[in-house]
């Protein structure tokens, strides 16, 4: 049986606001040791859906300033970790509805040149 896992949230640490990193890592049930070693590298994170047996995984990107504390350099970071392997690893933007017109120019053209889906 195929597995696809359509909503998966890779985000650098350094990216999130400090309160936003501290109460996802304070998790108990969140390894941050192998959390490290798949955002440092999409080999580990294929590695890690070999050993599950994922197929593919949508990988989600977005802007939220406001609330989680990153903006559009995520959903480049997330288009370019993505790019090592197009045919598992599934890039997903959503952008911010409260962009300015120039903003989502500068966003619709990072999302073509990074061939996001979604």
């Amino acid at each position: 049986m195929k597995v696809i896992d359509v909503h998966v949230h890779l985000i650098p640490s350094e990216m999130m606001k400090e309160k936003v990193g501290e109460t996802i890592f304070e998790n108990k049930a969140f390894n941050l040791d192998i959390y490290r070693k798949v955002i440092s590298s999409p080999d580990e994170l294929v590695k890690i859906m070999d050993q599950w047996g994922v197929e593919k995984i949508n990988v989600m990107s977005y802007s939220s300033p406001y609330v989680m504390g990153f903006d559009d350099k995520l959903i480049e970071w997330v288009g370019k970790y993505c790019s090592s392997y197009p045919d598992r690893l599934m890039p997903v933007m959503s952008a911010n509805p409260l962009l300015d017109k120039s903003q989502w120019r500068n966003l619709r053209s990072t999302g073509v040149s990074i061939t996001l889906r979604g």
